[in-house]
């Protein structure tokens, strides 16, 4: 049977619509294979970048250890050779401490031994002044007496001649004593004025040794580090974590929020355990340079409430000091010291507020101190 045209149309126009409908069923399956292929692949890909990421970080971390494991050994070997070299030093100092103190022992012994003989010196020629006294006061009454008895009548001149060979025998006698004891007196003070050059020599010698002394402890500050940077932990408050932690002397860690740690070096670290008294005793000597004749600057940096005046100023007349009032007193007491070996020594002081980069003068009368500083150099360089 031939169809119609009608129905030929009809026809194609439904195999068309089913073509299609299974084209699109077939593009979307495979639209749909092809993103699942995309969506396997990306995460493939990116596990692997992950992974990779990781094992990059995990190196860098390996590798950071180990350059800081170098970087420490290689710290406490130039320590350690440091420790030596002022372990050295130190003894050498020792040694001449006790060489000062030997010389001045001997110093004040031969002193002491100068006035004892001078003493006796002086006893000894009072007491030979007063000889020749009483030997001039016999003398005139002999004379005297062969006078009288010249004039005597009745006396014979025998008599007179042995009375005035007696009397001038005993003003010889007298006469060779008083010169024997004029020559252990000039000996005497020849055996002082001895004695007081070895004691001066002695001074000198003490003079010299302070030289050395000095010298050879500011030769160790040198050795410690012109410029050396201390760090101080301030104990947690109460309910609190400390993000800060002490390795060792010369070293502490910070952890970030992040959990990862992170190590500083310093010339001293001090602990939150360290008082008043620990920070001072490593700041003492740098009074002593001072007071040698040496410039010396110390100040304290940190954020608000980090504790620079607790450790600057401290706080009453006792244990909980700070490093200024320690200082002070320690310079005073040193002056005083050193007065006794000849030493002179003029004090000036001042005490200035740099706040907000403005010099302000706290010694000047009056509460606001509104007067304002400038910060200039020396002409000739330098400090005043």
């Amino acid at each position: 049977a031939v169809q119609a045209p009608s129905d030929k149309d009809a026809a194609c126009q439904r195999l068309r619509a089913e073509l299609e409908q299974t084209a699109a069923r077939d593009r979307e399956t495979a639209l749909a294979m092809l993103r699942a292929e995309l969506e396997a692949e990306a995460k493939h890909a990116r596990d692997a970048a992950v992974r990779e990421t990781e094992m990059r970080a995990a190196e860098a971390r390996r590798l950071a250890h180990e350059q800081g494991d170098q970087a420490v050994q290689n710290a406490e070997e130039r320590a350690a050779q440091h420790k030596a070299r002022l372990d050295g030093v130190i003894a050498q100092l020792d040694s001449e401490k006790e060489e000062v103190l030997r010389v001045k022992r001997a110093a004040d012994a031969a002193a002491q031994l100068a006035a004892a003989e001078k003493a006796a010196i002086v006893a000894r020629a009072e007491a030979a002044e007063r000889a020749t006294r009483e030997v001039e006061n016999a003398a005139a009454q002999l004379r005297s007496e062969v006078a009288s008895m010249r004039a005597a009548q009745g006396q014979s001149e025998e008599k007179r001649n042995e009375m005035l060979v007696s009397a001038n025998k005993e003003i010889d006698n007298v006469r060779r004593q008083l010169a024997e004891e004029r020559g252990r007196i000039a000996a005497e003070e020849a055996a002082v004025a001895a004695t007081n050059a070895r004691v001066k020599e002695l001074e000198e010698q003490l003079l010299d040794a302070d030289e050395v002394r000095r010298q050879l402890h500011n030769q160790i500050q040198e050795l410690r580090g012109n410029v050396r940077v201390f760090a101080r932990m301030r104990p947690p408050a109460p309910g609190t974590q400390c993000a800060v932690k002490a390795i060792d002397v010369e070293s502490m860690s910070i952890t970030d929020r992040l959990g990862d740690e992170a190590v500083f070096s310093f010339d001293k670290c001090f602990g939150p355990e360290a008082t008043q008294d620990d920070i001072f005793e490593d700041v003492s000597q740098l009074v002593q340079s001072a007071l040698d004749g040496y410039k010396v600057c110390l100040f304290s940096y940190g954020q608000t409430g980090s504790g620079k005046t607790h450790t600057m100023l401290g706080a009453g007349e006792g244990d909980q000091r700070g490093i200024i009032p320690r200082a002070v007193q320690k310079v005073l007491e040193h002056a005083e010291q050193l007065s006794k070996k000849g030493y002179e020594y003029t004090m000036e002081a001042s005490y200035v507020e740099i706040y907000n980069e403005q010099v302000r003068d706290l010694l000047k009368p009056g509460a606001d101190h509104d007067e304002k500083h400038k910060i200039v150099s020396a002409p000739e360089g330098g400090c005043p």
